[in-house]
């Protein structure tokens, strides 16, 4: 059986491991000042916020995706949605990294949405991913 807790625990180690790996720094950790950051749900200090570049993460249940064997549930989905925020309008390579470490351990990466927040003044490329755990 495959708890809810197991499925949320291992979907952040999952995606703070292919973040790492696309050259990211991990935002619980400390500022880092030449890496872009990435934070689970929200940016936890201002320091992060001024940062030109950096990606916050969320997921979701998708119930009806669940593998259930004898009523429990023996895989579980869950929708990952990523914001990669920034100031600068050109952030082709970063993402072109981020697809590409995806890919690689073997993740959908699609884009769901692109638009401007004009009271941050940041640009925001939302990306979404699947995650499995069984």
């Amino acid at each position: 059986m495959i708890t809810l807790a197991q499925a949320i625990n291992d979907t952040k180690e999952a995606i703070s491991l292919i973040l790492l790996q696309a050259g990211f720094a991990n935002g619980s950790k400390g500022i880092v000042d030449d890496k872009p950051m990435f934070w689970f749900i929200n940016v936890t200090s201002i320091e992060g916020g001024e940062k030109e570049t950096y990606l916050t993460y969320s997921f979701s249940t998708v119930p009806s995706q669940n593998q259930h064997g004898d009523g429990q549930p023996i895989s579980r989905y869950l929708r990952v949605d990523l914001n990669l925020w920034s100031r600068k309008k050109d952030v082709d390579d970063l993402i072109k990294k981020l697809e590409d470490v995806f890919v690689l351990r073997g993740f959908p990466f699609e884009l769901d949405n692109i638009d401007y927040d004009s009271g941050n003044q940041l640009y925001r490329y939302s990306f979404y991913t699947n995650c499995v755990v069984s």
